[in-house]
């Protein structure tokens, strides 16, 4: 037993052999297994309350490393999500962003057309109402002309008939009648032409409002876009 404490080295058989070499050797054999066996019990609990703990920091490791696995798939669903938000071919951010980018293009270059377009029909209804102003003022120059040459007429055949020269009556009073006729056809048309500027004027001031509107409506348009471009290229970045 002594060479088996020795060997062992355990401090349990050396007590053991201790107690064997003293007097009354059985009662203290009983004593001191009794103790071991107190001791081994004491020990057993606190193997247990550790085998306790282990299984419950475990059990709390499991639990967070579940969680950790949750937040994990969580953030690659929303990887994904913000992928396909960004990235789709059909509705994704940068889709978007070349969409709208090519309709300020497009804004931008009908902007220009109704601006040619604009100039175009207000350079022809300044040449247009030019040639009216033009043949309106030759007209009243040539009714005026005649006004004065057919009362002048007028008045020498009054003069004609006072002095009683009645061959001569039916010369003049054909030329007057004639140049009634002639007055009246040039304030007949001097009249149509000042309806035809009218409706001229009253065109060019549509076209103008129609214009105005167009470009105010592009414009806005054009603001709200550049507006949306710039949300989009920062939810991107």
């Amino acid at each position: 037993l002594a060479s088996g404490a020795a060997l062992a080295k355990s401090k349990r058989l050396q007590s053991v052999l201790g107690v064997l070499r003293g007097k009354n050797p059985f009662d203290r054999v009983i004593k001191e297994i009794e103790k071991m066996l107190s001791l081994i019990e004491e020990e057993g609990k606190e193997d247990k309350k550790q085998l306790d703990w282990c299984d419950d920091e475990r059990d709390a490791l499991d639990e967070e490393l579940g969680k950790r696995n949750d937040q994990i798939e969580t953030l690659d669903s929303e990887i994904t999500d913000l992928e396909t938000e960004i990235d789709d071919p059909e509705t994704g951010l940068k889709k978007q962003i070349t969409t709208t980018e090519e309709d300020l293009v497009e804004n931008a270059a009908t902007q220009k057309e109704e601006t040619d377009a604009r100039r175009k029909e207000r350079s022809s209804y300044m040449k247009n109402k030019a040639v009216l102003n033009e043949a309106q003022a030759t007209l009243k120059r040539a009714i005026h002309v005649l006004n004065r040459y057919y009362d002048a007429l007028e008045r020498q055949t009054s003069e004609l008939q006072v002095r009683e020269e009645p061959e001569t009556w039916g010369k003049y009073e054909g030329q007057s009648s004639a140049g009634k006729d002639v007055l009246d056809m040039l304030d007949f048309i001097l009249t149509e032409s000042d309806k035809e500027e009218k409706e001229a004027d009253d065109d060019e001031d549509d076209s103008k409002s129609t214009y105005d509107d167009t470009m105010q409506t592009l414009k806005d348009n054009e603001k709200d876009m550049q507006d949306q471009l710039a949300e989009l290229k920062k939810n991107v970045g």
